[in-house]
């Protein structure tokens, strides 16, 4: 059986077209900073109100904790968790986020912060 010779040079120019167009990008701004510092701003300001909002939640009586820190439902332990990382991390993260986008001259510290034990939010005060 014969391969036919149409593909082979399809897949040829193919190989040889992409090779010149990775080759020739350099820096490459895909977003316009306008949309993308605008994106940042409002996935820092969903964050920080559904954080405000499960942490309610978690704390209002929903969730409980036994005296060793243990959550009483797998959905409580997961909300607490959460809660815990984005109130540690989220300024972290969005400031390495603004040096990416070139916004901040300088990076985040390297090591990013501490994400405590979430039984600080139980609601009896482990």
């Amino acid at each position: 059986m014969r391969r036919k010779k149409g593909i082979g040079i399809f897949l040829w120019i193919v190989v040889v077209v992409s090779v010149f167009i990775m080759a020739g990008c350099k820096q490459v701004i895909l977003r316009d900073p306008d949309v993308y510092w605008n994106e940042v701003k409002f996935f820092e300001m969903a964050l920080k109100q559904n954080t405000e909002l499960l942490k309610h939640y978690v704390q209002s009586g929903a969730c409980s904790c036994d005296d060793t820190g243990e959550w009483s439902t797998p959905e409580c332990k997961k909300s607490a968790g959460n809660i815990a990382v984005i109130e540690a991390r989220l300024d972290w993260h969005v400031a390495q986020m603004e040096y990416l986008g070139k916004f901040q001259a300088s990076p985040p510290p390297e090591e990013e912060p501490e994400i405590p034990d979430p039984s600080y939010l139980c609601p009896g005060g482990n």
